[in-house]
């Protein structure tokens, strides 16, 4: 079910935080640069941030160092959530993800689901489009209300420590949306990436499709952000 309901971002009724999650591992100019971009879009939205390395970036709590893993990036997410508001909105951000105003704009209209941005495309530097990722739905464009974050991350945690490895799908098939704002999100694929390319992503495969993505060119994208 895709809806596109945008709006409400600046009244004082609706609480919104962002819960901002790093592992620290990234290349200086892009961990800089997403988060310059991340401050414009917010527009005043809180940012909680949760890094393993400490950094000067909204209110940031440091976990110390992880292994880069599913378990890690969802005991991150947990320690956010539990640190905002009670029933704020919370906009999941991950450090490699340029993201647009529009994004924070949209009011998940059913707090009992998750919202899923599919309005996201992928750049690698130096690659002259912008390509639609294979698999839409990221943990990079959610949108919810913190006490499902809550509630998700500790069951993805629970089926970790008992399957020994991450699942997807735990809960989405009956807990998730999809929306679509109205600019794009670009997510910048590199070496560090924790899913890692496909050749559909990079291009090279005859069913990919590249598009412009309401930045301009990745050259006019490239210059607006910095990066």
């Amino acid at each position: 079910m895709e809806i596109n309901l945008n709006g409400g971002g600046n009244s004082p009724l609706i609480k919104k935080a962002i819960v901002y999650y790093t592992n620290n591992d990234l290349d200086e100019c892009l961990f800089k640069a997403v988060q310059s971009q991340l401050l414009k879009a917010a527009d005043g939205i809180p940012i909680i941030s949760v890094s393993q390395k400490p950094i000067d970036f909204g209110t940031n709590i440091c976990v110390g160092d992880k292994p880069a893993n599913y378990r890690s990036l969802y005991e991150q997410i947990l320690i956010g959530a539990k640190a905002s508001e009670p029933e704020s909105i919370l906009y999941l951000c991950e450090h490699d993800v340029f993201y647009n105003k529009s994004h924070f704009e949209f009011v998940p209209p059913e707090p009992t689901h998750i919202y899923f941005n599919l309005n996201r495309y992928y750049w690698y530097r130096g690659i002259d489009m912008f390509g639609i990722p294979p698999g839409r739905r990221a943990n990079s464009q959610c949108v919810g209300y913190r006490e499902l974050f809550i509630e998700n991350a500790i069951e993805h945690l629970d089926t970790i420590a008992t399957v020994g490895y991450f699942m997807p799908g735990v809960y989405e098939r009956k807990k998730i949306r999809n929306f679509t704002s109205t600019y794009a999100n670009i997510d910048i694929r590199h070496d560090r990436n924790l899913t890692r390319p496909t050749q559909y992503e990079l291009g090279n495969s005859t069913n990919g499709v590249w598009v412009a993505a309401g930045w301009g060119t990745p050259k006019e994208f490239s210059k607006t952000v910095g990066y």
